[in-house]
């Protein structure tokens, strides 16, 4: 018996220290791999003392004071990274070159800023959200056709955010959910008591929009949304964003600030952060929590949440950036009777694209629920036929029994198969990531990019050129929002 317990000790005492050793040699490789990154520059690593901390912040009571303290940030984010002695010589593209054609406080409006939109006599107010690591700009678009229309419009930036990457590695979501909160009362107290408030959110900002509905429906003071629309929305992101947290504290114990980021780009984009950080994917990822964690406590006898506004999701059926079947999973456990809505973008489905598509990605419209056994309407926007491609407007998945098309009089521009997360919210003429070179020829769109060369050449890489950066069924989509905007007022 002796020599038995003797062996399984000896086993047992070679399996720690080799599991040991494994966590040992994984861990070095993992920290060269991110000691391989690119060198972190000032805008990852200055401290910017004017941005908001959130609810315990005693320098912010209402938006008003959010929006005082903002001005003071910008002015900040000038003097100490901009202005800043430890920045790199400064480079044509570069967004924090002071007045090259990428600085965005240049423009003539800073949409890098929380924006107001004001009317004296609105309609009512839309809250415009955008999402983690961009800024106001992504809902310029449909910010400006909603102002057009007669709304009062706020698009708040959050904190962390249009300034420099720094603030990825430092904001909780829960700064943003009270900027959310603020800009919700301030723009119910423009409109007034009776004037429906519309919130518009992309991405996190859709998250953040259904954490705060399911926060006051649970009894929390929050300002009443009477409509919700989710473009792209993040209800659901990789699980491995749980153990981001873990290794932001690893990397500050060891020191070794490369590894509390993902990826460290060059900043080129006026309007977003090309560097992303591990509490950033963290923190989105516990928005996430949050909104499941409500709407488990708020599930009635049926199994589902009553008594949220009508929500309209619109996203693509292929995401590379959240997961397009948790927004059908959160549709799921809302109530039929309340009037949710989605619609879902599909990819090119002709017989020239077969070859070239994962078609594992696609699955998702196969896996949809029958007609009668969903909670929500359900728009598919489709190929006419799988011999054309103009699209059609289906009223359900193409190819079912008893689906409907209507004709859209759209069609797929040349070289484009599928929207895009990134893609959603931005008109195919946008300055900044439009399809088609537009104002400045010595300005490029960021939508258009057009590099030729050998890999490995460019700091760029192929997805990121490939990737779709505005939406060419835009004027469709944003149609399709006003319609759910201008359904408050009847």
């Amino acid at each position: 018996m002796k020599p038995f317990r003797a062996v399984l000790k000896h086993t047992a005492r070679a399996v720690f220290y080799t599991a040991v050793g494994g966590v040992v040699v994984g861990g070095w490789f993992y920290v060269s791999i991110a000691q391989r990154q690119a060198d972190l520059q000032v805008w990852h690593t200055v401290e910017l003392e004017h941005e908001y901390r959130g609810p315990g912040d005693d320098r912010v009571e209402d938006f008003d004071d959010y929006l005082a303290l903002e001005d003071a940030l910008f002015a900040e984010l000038m003097r100490e990274v901009y202005d800043s002695p430890d920045a790199p010589p400064p480079t044509r593209w570069s967004r924090y070159t002071r007045g090259g054609p990428q600085d965005p406080s240049t423009a003539d409006h800073a949409w890098n800023r929380s924006t107001v939109l004001e009317h004296d006599a609105p309609v009512g107010g839309v809250l415009m959200l955008h999402g983690a690591t961009d800024s106001p700009y992504s809902m310029r678009g449909l910010a400006e056709r909603m102002h057009a229309k007669g709304w009062y419009v706020v698009a708040p930036r959050y904190p962390g955010h249009g300034t420099a990457p720094v603030g990825l590695d430092e904001f909780d979501w829960r700064d943003l959910a009270a900027v959310v909160s603020l800009s919700a009362t301030h723009l119910r107290e423009r409109i007034g008591p009776d004037a429906p408030l519309v919130v518009v959110g992309y991405s996190t900002g859709c998250a953040l929009a259904a954490d705060h509905a399911l926060a006051r429906l649970e009894g929390e003071d929050r300002a009443r949304f009477d409509a919700m629309v989710m473009l792209s929305p993040a209800m659901g992101v990789s699980s491995l964003a749980a153990f981001a947290k873990t290794q932001g504290r690893v990397a500050r114990i060891i020191g070794v600030p490369k590894l509390g980021w993902t990826s460290i780009q060059p900043e080129y984009d006026p309007h977003k952060y090309n560097s992303f950080s591990v509490n950033a994917g963290d923190q989105v990822y516990e928005i996430t929590v949050s909104v499941n964690a409500r709407l488990s406590r708020l599930a009635g006898d049926d199994g589902t949440v009553h008594g949220l506004p009508p929500i309209l999701s619109a996203f693509s059926v292929v995401d590379a950036t959240v997961s397009s079947g948790a927004v059908l999973a959160f549709h799921d456990r809302l109530a039929r009777e309340d009037g949710h809505a989605v619609l879902i973008f599909d990819v090119d489905r002709t017989h020239a694209t077969d070859d070239f598509l994962h078609t594992t990605d696609l699955a998702l419209l196969d896996s949809l629920p029958p007609r009668d056994a969903r909670a929500y309407d359900l728009t598919v926007v489709a190929n006419a036929s799988e011999d054309s491609d103009e699209l059609a407007d289906w009223d359900d998945a193409p190819g079912r029994d008893g689906a409907r098309a209507e004709p859209l009089g759209l069609s797929w521009p040349r070289g484009v198969y599928s929207l895009a997360h990134v893609a959603i919210p931005f008109p195919p003429n946008d300055p900044v990531y439009g399809l088609a070179p537009y104002g400045d020829p010595d300005m490029p769109s960021l939508g258009n990019l057009q590099l030729r060369g050998e890999r490995g050449l460019f700091v760029v890489d192929g997805d990121s050129r490939m990737r779709l950066r505005s939406n060419p069924f835009f004027d469709y989509l944003s149609d399709r929002v006003i319609a759910a905007a201008e359904a408050t007022l009847r």
